[in-house]
């Protein structure tokens, strides 16, 4: 199975150390409905031996996904008798629908940890060679479903399986059109990061990520994933930390775009999570921020504002939000001077994971790999130093090298650093944090006072509302900066 941090066992809310296994009877009981293409029965049988002590099997978890992620065709007039025979044997909506429910159930009831077992993802060695591990759980792969299900178990990570076409029907057919969804243009070739039907199992997976998150931090440890570090590839470097956030960052993104609320919502969920994993050990934190800023960057610019507003009001979240207003104000130090705006693409492919049985050639047989430690990243210090006053002043008063940014919009943006600043600084820290913003002394005040009046002056280029918004932005600044405790 995949390696996962041990979490204390002497906590009252942590119910991993007393989740059994399912008994054959009862794993032989719900193969035997789901084998026979009795999708909802057996559904419906997981649901009843659902319980807080008990883990679901890991192939079952696949077999979930597997339903949930079904491309159902669109409905003909024309059912013939072949029609009708192959419908016999295909999971339905309703066996899809009952499917996604039955994970989000899951997802309260048992531990991260047991939800994710069996899913893919790149295991922690201390030599970083990408090498993956899953439980050997001798999932049903004779039956149809397991076959099927099969190949979420030989995916790279879980965005692999998340992508469109990753489930594709045996045959050409239209997609139907999703009510709400925006277009997005994509080039002959491409395909979508997140499939039509993919988006509750995004969700799912989003939720679980969250309570692992919870759950880390009641042990004491910073409030990060460590089942979202284990979807991040492994640097080629043995002594680098991890930092390609490609396909996460490219959910996000497309997440953003979408005009439905709630998926918008679930990719600042996913950002959220992202940025708390990556001050944490064995990953490279400045090439992280880095890549996040570089993909904001390129969205429009009412999607940037819905970002800077949208974040959560936690340390880390509002420190980010200061490195991102620097590097959309082309700050030099956030590496945003070498930005051209597209994408940075990584030197090497995320490496194919290798499938082994659990705890060949590992530290722990249970957890199939050398259980990692995770703490603040102390390597990150030398290389991603604390936001001073005197980069704020800079980024404040600076004239921007390049910017797609409007006037009006880059004003917005200051704005945003000075509010995050300042958050960042009230918010109490993480102990041992390395990002922790300096404190600027009282006298300092009035430097920023007067770069607030030196950024927020009035030109030609302005319209009337743009005039009106300009003035009133400047006066609560300064009437923020002057009453807010900074010391």
């Amino acid at each position: 199975m995949v390696a996962i941090v041990p979490l204390n066992s002497a906590s009252p809310t942590h119910v991993e150390d007393v989740e059994s296994e399912l008994d054959p009877e009862q794993l032989a009981f719900v193969d035997s409905f789901l084998e026979e293409g009795q999708w909802e029965g057996g559904i419906a049988t997981l649901d009843i031996l659902r319980d807080t002590s008990v883990k679901p099997a890991p192939y079952h978890i696949r077999q979930l996904i597997y339903l949930a992620l079904y491309p159902h065709k669109i409905e003909s007039n024309a059912h013939t008798v072949e029609y009708e025979v192959q419908q016999q044997h295909t999971p339905t909506a309703e066996a899809s629908k009952a499917a996604r429910d039955a994970l989000t159930s899951f997802a309260y009831t048992n531990t991260p940890s047991s939800l994710f077992r069996g899913l893919p993802s790149y295991v922690f060695e201390d030599t970083g060679d990408g090498i993956y591990t899953l439980l050997d759980d001798n999932d049903n792969t004779d039956c149809d479903i397991g076959k099927a299900s099969k190949r979420i178990k030989e995916a790279r990570n879980i965005w692999e399986f998340l992508s469109e076409g990753f489930l594709r029907l045996d045959s050409a057919s239209e997609r139907a059109p999703q009510h709400g969804s925006r277009q997005h243009h994509n080039l002959p070739g491409q395909s979508t990061p997140i499939d039509s039907h993919a988006w509750e199992v995004l969700e799912w997976t989003v939720t679980v990520m969250e309570k692992d998150e919870i759950l880390t931090e009641r042990t004491g440890k910073p409030r990060h994933s460590p089942l979202l570090l284990r979807q991040i590839p492994p640097s080629r470097s043995s002594f680098g930390g991890r930092w390609d956030v490609t396909m996460p960052m490219e959910i996000i993104r497309y997440c953003l775009q979408e005009n439905v609320e709630r998926r918008k919502d679930l990719g600042i969920r996913l950002l959220s999570i992202l940025i708390n994993v990556a001050i944490t050990d064995h990953m490279d934190a400045p090439m992280i921020f880095t890549a996040i800023c570089s993909r904001i960057a390129t969205l429009p610019p009412n999607i940037i504002d819905f970002v800077l507003i949208a974040l959560p009001q936690s340390p880390i979240c509002a420190q980010f939000k200061v490195f991102l207003c620097r590097y959309l104000l082309k700050d030099p130090s956030t590496g945003a001077a070498n930005n051209t705006g597209s994408r940075p693409k990584p030197s090497t492919k995320p490496p194919r994971p290798v499938p082994r049985r659990a705890g060949q050639g590992a530290s722990n047989p249970e957890l199939g790999a050398t259980e990692p430690k995770f703490t603040v990243n102390s390597q990150t210090a030398s290389t991603l130093r604390p936001t001073t006053i005197e980069d704020v002043l800079r980024s404040l008063i600076q004239t921007p090298l390049s910017s797609n940014l409007s006037y009006i919009q880059q004003l917005r943006i200051k704005e945003a650093l000075v509010y995050s600043f300042a958050m960042a600084q009230r918010l109490p820290q993480a102990e041992g944090d390395t990002m922790a913003l300096d404190r600027p002394h009282l006298s300092q005040r009035e430097q920023l006072v007067q770069a607030v009046e030196q950024s927020f002056v009035a030109t030609s280029i302005l319209n009337a509302a743009e005039l009106d918004e300009l003035e009133t932005t400047r006066a609560q600044l300064i009437s923020f900066i002057r009453s807010f405790e900074l010391d």
